[in-house]
């Protein structure tokens, strides 16, 4: 199979996953994820459950909160997003997210510089363990 990522793309082990918030425009509420990889130009989440509003093309808003523990971290990033791809998995649904860029180019570039620094250093910590 083909890699079609440019960028490399680091996997979290469950016990160390990130907060993430799933956010449908034009919808009230969110919906909690568990992170299970990221990179610089998207993420892959699982779903408690399949979403019947989601579909492959839609636009949705990712809010990377964080973790408190083992090694807490605080992102707060909200990262304007497409849904790749949809597929069921057991009881879930794993969903695979493309980050878009924002009309601000600061914005553009504080939010590559801030997953960079975080994925640099999560690498890091990988290594150490």
């Amino acid at each position: 199979m083909e890699n079609r990522r440019q960028t490399f793309r680091h996997a979290f082990d469950p016990e160390e996953a990130l907060r993430v918030e799933l956010h449908l425009p034009g919808k009230p509420g969110v919906h909690a994820c568990e992170l299970l990889d990221l990179s610089l130009g998207g993420m892959r989440i699982r779903l408690p459950q399949k979403l019947p509003e989601l579909q492959v093309g839609d636009s949705v808003t990712a809010r990377l909160i964080g973790r408190e523990a083992p090694n807490p971290v605080v992102l707060g990033l909200a990262l304007p997003a497409r849904i790749v791809y949809l597929r069921q998995h057991d009881d879930a649904c794993l969903c695979g997210l493309q980050f878009l860029p924002t009309a601000s180019p600061s914005t553009n570039e504080r939010i590559e510089r801030t997953l960079a620094s975080f994925l640099l250093a999560e690498q890091r910590r990988k290594r150490q363990r």
